[in-house]
């Protein structure tokens, strides 16, 4: 692993991306917004980032135990929130900040009150996980993606008990799509589907059918035909999936690039990344 930025912006080949992104690198040290046309809009640097989401025109950014909180214009710092351990992803929801935290065992999820500058604990999971890295938020739960416990468990939003799981093989993000769940599988390479309301894997929508052999896959998982993909292409350990209507972005993290698919179809790549593992949309 080699920590560094790179020197050159960004590059865009293919058509336009459908939105303007924010773009996180972990090894690259920074969290970029990108234009829709591949021009480089603003980067701010930070020590030791991961985690990325957006809250109205504001972005949360976790950077080691502190949470930061960026404008999404501009980039520049508005607040930070501390914590007793290193944040892998945050989310706002309402007066609620949810959290989740490199641990392994119980209270890696937890709820917290935002209350002016301070952030108050509400609740924490009784739930073990292994170092979850991602996380969606409805009315119906809290999705996370339990990456080295091989899951995506739904918790209750106020007490964080568990109330439903799916087997998953390194899942590194959840994306809340109506009664569908996309889900970044690291290293099956996939970008896989799950049903609600009852928490059931579907099966992997882009990507190709993985090298069985070479994996300890769940029975559940291994069963599966690993055929008939919606869109078929070749990715290396994705760690994050984001779909807006007909528009697919990925961060093809070990290909260091943001892949762009719409209509099924890869339309454009965005280079020049240092190990991309979270990307979100800019809305207008």
């Amino acid at each position: 692993m080699l920590y560094c930025t790179p020197k050159q912006p960004p590059r865009l080949t293919g058509t336009a991306l459908g939105h303007d992104l924010f773009v996180l690198s972990d090894l690259g040290g920074v969290v970029q917004r990108i234009s829709a046309t591949g021009h480089l809009v603003w980067e701010s640097r930070l020590k030791s980032p991961r985690g990325l989401d957006v809250h109205g025109n504001k972005l949360l950014v976790g950077d080691g135990q502190a949470l930061r909180v960026l404008d999404a214009s501009t980039g520049a710092d508005l607040q930070q929130y501390y914590f007793d351990n290193t944040l892998l992803m945050a989310r706002i929801v309402g007066p609620s900040l949810y959290v989740l935290m490199a641990i392994k065992g119980a209270g890696a999820v937890r709820h917290y009150a935002l209350l002016g500058n301070k952030a108050r604990l509400i609740s924490s999971t009784p739930v073990a996980t292994q170092y979850p890295r991602g996380m969606d938020v409805d009315s119906s739960g809290v999705y996370v993606a339990d990456t080295f416990g091989h899951r995506v468990i739904r918790l209750d939003s106020h007490s964080l008990e568990l109330r439903d799981e799916a087997a998953s093989y390194f899942p590194n993000s959840v994306q809340l799509l109506g009664d569908r769940i996309l889900v970044a599988e690291e290293h099956l390479n996939l970008i896989s589907e799950f049903r609600l309301p009852d928490l059931k894997r579907l099966g992997p929508r882009v990507g190709r059918a993985p090298v069985l052999s070479a994996i300890k896959l769940p029975y559940s998982i291994r069963s599966e035909p690993f055929k008939n993909f919606s869109c078929a292409t070749s990715l290396f350990s994705p760690n994050d999936a984001v779909a807006v209507n007909k528009h697919v972005y990925i961060a093809d993290t070990d290909n260091h690039r943001i892949v762009y698919i719409l209509n099924c179809r890869i339309v454009a790549n965005l280079t020049g990344f240092n190990n991309p593992v979270n990307i979100r949309v800019a809305y207008p």
